[in-house]
């Protein structure tokens, strides 16, 4: 069986840079809101949240889309690899 080096994948590169230039710890703005601009339910009114929020969930978009087509072609390749074994009886 071949190994694959998945540090080669784009999506692993997008991650890299997504966890740079936005941060998967990037902390919500709501983090120095204080009252009377923060109160209950003011998230769905604020547009600083909202434009944060977006900017996050497009960011983990990229990076869950990239992930699905690495695991596709991983998929493809391990599906490829144990049909090969089987055809020519190898155990493992």
């Amino acid at each position: 069986m071949f190994s694959v080096d998945t540090s080669e994948f784009p999506g692993t590169k997008l991650r890299k840079r997504w966890c740079i230039d936005m941060g998967m710890y990037d902390k919500c703005p709501c983090r120095q809101c204080k009252p009377p601009e923060r109160h209950p339910g003011c998230h769905g009114k604020c547009e600083v949240y909202a434009a944060w929020r977006q900017k996050t969930d497009d960011a983990a978009k990229a990076i869950r889309d990239e992930q699905n087509r690495d695991n596709q072609v991983l998929g493809f390749i391990t599906e490829s690899q144990r049909r090969v074994d089987k055809r020519l009886k190898i155990k493992k």
